[in-house]
């Protein structure tokens, strides 16, 4: 708990208090009603002064705020008793009732909002996009199917102009099971393709957050050209290749992707192909970007390799895969080798459902762990063709960030992953998309933290997910750590849901204040002093409930944190 951390978490609960009262004040001025005290923070200040008709206060217990208006609090006298005309007419509660809600309701409007300015950032800082440019077709897919190629760019879909990946996936989401008219760009040439996403359930252990979306099978990464030999008796085994080689050169030409590999021995099919390969030498347990740098500073031993192409043209009639889908690791007794599958077995499908690489492949055992799955291999050398094994993985509980339990699926196995993003294309109108793309960020962020509001209510989501100011001293001090953008994008997500729970009916909350006006638009008059002293009481209650509550969970949460620092 460093002096760092606290300075963090100041600046967070201080700009989130600081908008949601300035909220309040705002309106409050615009309706001349007249404010008698902006504070941050509860207790003796630290910091006043007075301005015109206003105190202003820093004061020492920052956990709130408050804006203090004349007329509001029902300890107050009533405007008819005050002395002077012009401060009757000023008092809150004097004045009409919409004006008055629309004070109360923009304390939360204005957390709600923050947001917005945090989204317009992260999207105007995106000078270039990822391409809607197709990486990789998973074998038998609707995209598969359509002849849907790597490498092919979306010019547009239903006559709509497609330029980004984003672009594209939204609206292949939201068109499953609805035939789509694709253009295509394909070395020049224009095609037009039918392609139907398939209805893809995507489950969640939480069931309201299960979605139907639209899926074809394509994804954005190239597959690198990473070799995965089928047996030391195929044409490129004897040729003295081997799993996990990477092509740097075919005859003379630079490659990188396997899609430029099987263009280059349907050129030489039936011919000779000299190839210099990497033979990376340190073992890298498939960690992308840790091979991507071996790959790019030839890390390793080069080869000069001579390779008969068969007449089929095909890397696969040479006996070479994808090295993605080789397996270079295996966990000793783990789920993996119970099962049967061993270093350097090639994955052909888990669940009957064949993969564009080896981590979308093994997705079915992260998104239900519980579940038994069926996995096919094949063993390179072996003559008994693709085995297929069924197994579930092991089930790991782990602490994620905020002490939570979570459950992570191990299936003890590793590959070599190399994966080739497209070259990102300039962020045309960038200005445009970043206005509209804040406004879709910020509104779909406030129906999902509004949802897990409502599951929290049901009991969906364990009460034990809720944190209190220790953990927002926490989370505020490691998003620091790691950067600007992920302290504003912890901001983001906090004041939308702090303006949210300000919006719940409880007394003392401006959501209570709302239903306070409704009783009173209901019964043609204001609750009596009586009444609203018992709500405030009430709200009072429940707040310091819920406070012990949330300290509760954080002292649960970080005990062993607090019992190191007494050791």
């Amino acid at each position: 708990m460093s002096l760092v951390n606290f300075v963090y978490f100041i600046i967070l609960i201080g700009v989130l208090i600081f908008f949601h009262e300035l909220g309040h004040f705002l309106a409050a001025k615009a309706f001349g009603v007249k404010v008698l005290k902006f504070a941050l923070g509860f207790g003796r200040a630290l910091v006043s002064f007075t301005w015109k008709e206003t105190t202003y206060a820093v004061n020492w217990f920052p956990l709130g705020g408050y804006v203090k208006m004349l007329g509001q609090e029902p300890s107050e006298l009533r405007p008819e008793e005050l002395p002077e005309e012009e401060d009757r007419s000023r008092a809150f509660d004097q004045k009409p009732r919409w004006q008055r809600l629309l004070i109360i309701m923009a304390g939360p409007l204005f957390n709600l909002i923050l947001p917005l300015p945090i989204y317009f950032l992260f999207l105007i800082s995106q000078s270039a996009l990822p391409p809607a440019t197709v990486g990789s077709v998973i074998p038998d897919s609707p995209a598969w199917m359509a002849g849907l190629k790597p490498g092919d760019r979306i010019v547009s879909i239903d006559e709509q102009p497609i330029r980004y990946w984003e672009e594209m996936e939204q609206k292949i989401n939201s068109s499953p099971d609805q035939t789509l008219r694709m253009v295509v760009l394909r070395h020049d040439e224009q095609l037009e393709l039918q392609i139907t996403p398939a209805s893809s359930h995507i489950p969640n252990r939480i069931k309201a957050l299960s979605r139907t979306v639209g899926l074809i099978g394509v994804t954005q990464a190239f597959l690198g050209a990473q070799l995965g030999v089928l047996g030391p008796e195929t044409v490129a085994g004897r040729a003295g290749l081997k799993s996990w080689d990477v092509v740097l050169q075919a005859d003379g030409m630079k490659v990188s992707k396997w899609v430029d590999l099987e263009e280059i021995f349907a050129k030489h099919a039936g011919r000779s192909l000299q190839l210099t390969v990497l033979r990376p030498e340190v073992d890298r347990e498939g960690d992308e970007l840790d091979l991507r740098e071996v790959v790019e500073k030839e890390q390793g031993s080069k080869l000069a390799i001579s390779l008969p192409v068969p007449p089929a043209g095909t890397p696969r009639a040479a006996g070479l895969d994808p090295g993605e889908f080789f397996v270079f690791k295996v966990d000793p007794g783990g789920a993996a080798e119970r099962a049967g599958i061993g270093r350097g077995d090639r994955i052909l499908s888990v669940d009957g459902e064949s993969c564009a690489n080896l981590q979308l492949c093994f997705r079915h055992f992260r998104e239900e762990p519980e579940e038994i799955h069926t996995v096919t291999f094949l063993r390179p050398g072996s003559e008994a063709g693709a085995a297929e094994v069924r197994f579930q993985a092991e089930i790991e509980k782990k602490l994620n960030e905020v002490k939570q339990e979570e459950i992570h699926a191990r299936i003890g196995l590793v590959n070599r992953s190399l994966l080739l993003p497209a070259e990102p294309v300039p962020n045309e109108h960038r200005w445009s998309r970043a206005v509209v793309g804040s406004f879709w960020q910020n509104w779909m962020m406030i129906k999902l933290n509004a949802l897990g509001l409502g599951l929290l209510a049901t009991g969906q989501i364990s009460a034990k997910t809720v944190g209190g100011p220790i953990m927002m001293f926490d989370l505020a001090g490691k998003a620091a750590q790691r950067g600007w953008e992920d302290f504003l994008w912890l901001l983001a997500v906090i004041s939308i849901n702090l303006g949210l729970i300000n919006l719940l009916p409880i007394p003392i909350l401006d959501g209570g204040q709302i239903v306070f006006l409704g009783v009173e638009a209901v019964k043609r008059g204001p609750l009596s002093l009586r009444a609203r002293i018992i709500a405030a009481y009430v709200g009072l209650t429940i707040i310091i409930f819920l406070m012990v509550f949330a300290f509760k969970n954080d002292i649960e949460r970080y005990w062993d944190d607090f019992a190191r620092l007494f050791q």
